[in-house]
C-alpha cells in the first residue's frame, strides 16, 4: 500500500510556510505529488528534501525550474497524469482531457483553480487538492490524501483545520 499526499498552489518561498501538521504528513508519506504553482525553486527543492518520493509539475507561476508541464507515471498499477492546468475553471476538465488525449489514465491530478475536487468521469478520476493555504471560495486550506493498493485507490480531500 502507498500513501500519497497531494498538494498544489502553495505559492510559498519555503516549506516552513506550510502548516506543521501537513509538513509532518509530507515527511511520513510514501509519495508527495505537487500539481504546480510552488512559485520558487527554493520551495520545491526543500519539498523534495522532505519527501521520500516527489512527483511535480510546473504551474503558470513557476519560472525557471526543471519540472515539466505534464507528467505521466504509475503507482501500484495505477496510471496517473499530472498537470497544473490553465485558463478558466469552468472548462478545465475538458482541457485536461485534451492534454492527456493519447493516454488511458486512471487518475488526472491538477491544480490552478485553488478549488478542491474529486470527480469521476468515465474511468478517470479527476483530483484537484485545492491549496493548503490559498483556497478560493472557502476559508480553509485543503490537500488530498490518496491510499493506493494493487490498482485500486481511495482519495479524500482533507481540511487543514483537521490536522
Amino acid at each position: 500500500m502507498i500513501n500519497a499526499i497531494v498538494i498544489s498552489d502553495t505559492h510559498l518561498q519555503s516549506v516552513a510556510g506550510l502548516d506543521e501538521g501537513l509538513l509532518n504528513l509530507i515527511t511520513s508519506s510514501d509519495v508527495v505529488i505537487h500539481a504546480g504553482d510552488f512559485d520558487t525553486y527554493n520551495f520545491i527543492s526543500e519539498l523534495q528534501k522532505n519527501s521520500k518520493e516527489l512527483y511535480a509539475v510546473s504551474g503558470n507561476c513557476d519560472d525557471k525550474n526543471p519540472f515539466p508541464q505534464k507528467l505521466v507515471f504509475e503507482l501500484e498499477g495505477l496510471k496517473i497524469g499530472l498537470c497544473h492546468g490553465a485558463g478558466r475553471k469552468e472548462n478545465i476538465i475538458e482541457r485536461l482531457h485534451y492534454i492527456f488525449y493519447d493516454e488511458s489514465l486512471d487518475i488526472i491530478i491538477f491544480g490552478h483553480t485553488h478549488i478542491p475536487l474529486i470527480e469521476k468521469i468515465g474511468k478517470t478520476t479527476f483530483i484537484n487538492p485545492g491549496s493548503p493555504n490559498r483556497n478560493r471560495n472557502i476559508t480553509y486550506g485543503t490537500y488530498c490524501d490518496i491510499k493506493i493498493n494493487n490498482g485500486s485507490f481511495v482519495a479524500r480531500i482533507m481540511r487543514m483545520d483537521g490536522l
